[in-house]
């Protein structure tokens, strides 16, 4: 990922952009959000939820303190050495972290947070890859974050292009994300508390629903202040369902797989990511203006809402 930012700095053509930008960056992102999710969930039995989220929650830190800061920088140093700034950055920060994780509390010679010592099962129960890939509930969440995957990925590109096209600065415009970002944070600690104790499947439910009115809202009533409430609804979306993929794997699975049945559950939400953005920009440029984009994202929340309703987790 830090090759792919320092690199970008020397784009001159469209290839180069999509090879170190979107391959070379997007492959790294892929790479380092399953291993910690799926680590926080061997950790944490009791918590599961709240852990899940105060790790991810990192996200929305980032998009909060980083977005603003990144609209200052450009206007400041330009883009391509904000880009060197940022994979510099990156690089000295996950680094270090990383020194300090251990994949599991066997590792260690103790057991989960929640667990006692003697009555601990092995981690080693739960569906094998094969298994899993042989359930229906599989597909059912596959399709759940798929969906979430492309209405996200699309409110995340293009939210701020649409609020520039409407007449807002720039660096207002920044602030959507930042708003984001923050409610991001707060919902996956207050959403993950709730799942702890109601479960995953009620806050996917809520998420979705309120997802499916936002994007609706957005549609009729498209003003600068109604981007920003827009931002905090959509925040407490991708919060909620970003902190409930780690534990609906493993309350379907269980353990024994989590890492590689996570990864292949997000490779549903990479794909809806791809396909979101692209039919969002694709819908810009033959109509001139996001109205019907945001109109998809809120029908593809309706499916989400839909699917959420056809899980059944086992414990």
């Amino acid at each position: 990922m830090v090759t792919g930012y320092c690199l970008t700095a020397l784009v001159h053509s469209p290839w180069q952009l999509f090879l170190f930008y979107g391959i070379m960056i997007g492959v790294g992102m892929g790479a380092m959000f399953v291993p910690l999710l799926s680590m926080t969930a061997r950790w944490f039995n009791a918590r599961r939820n709240l852990m899940t989220g105060l790790v991810s929650s990192g996200v929305g830190v980032g998009m909060l303190c980083i977005s603003p800061y990144i609209a200052h920088l450009i206007n400041g140093h330009g883009w391509r050495n904000s880009f060197v700034i940022m994979g510099i950055f990156i690089f000295a920060v996950t680094i270090i972290a990383a020194q300090f994780l251990k994949r599991d509390p066997s590792s260690m010679g103790t057991v989960p947070y929640g667990e006692s010592p003697h009555t601990f099962k092995s981690q080693a129960q739960g569906h094998s890859y094969q298994e899993a890939l042989q359930t229906r509930q599989f597909w059912v969440f596959f399709a759940v974050v798929f969906c979430f995957g492309m209405v996200s990925m699309s409110y995340n590109v293009h939210i701020v292009p649409d609020a520039i096209n409407s007449g807002m600065r720039p660096t207002l415009a920044a602030d959507i994300m930042a708003v984001t970002g923050a409610m991001f944070v707060i919902s996956r600690v207050v959403l993950g508390t709730l799942a702890d104790r109601h479960g995953n499947k009620p806050v996917l439910i809520f998420c979705f629903i309120v997802a499916a009115a936002a994007f609706f809202f957005i549609t009729v009533i498209h003003v600068h202040w109604a981007f920003f409430l827009l931002a905090l609804l959509i925040g407490i979306t991708q919060g909620g369902v970003g902190t409930s993929q780690s534990p609906v794997v493993a309350s379907l699975f269980g353990l024994r797989s989590h890492g590689l049945i996570l990864g292949s559950i997000g490779l549903g939400s990479t794909m809806g990511a791809a396909l979101g953005p692209l039919l969002s920009g694709y819908i810009f440029d033959f109509t001139g203006s996001y109205h019907w984009a945001l109109f998809m994202c809120a029908i593809a929340s309706l499916f989400a809402l839909a699917f959420a309703c056809l899980i059944k987790p086992s414990h």
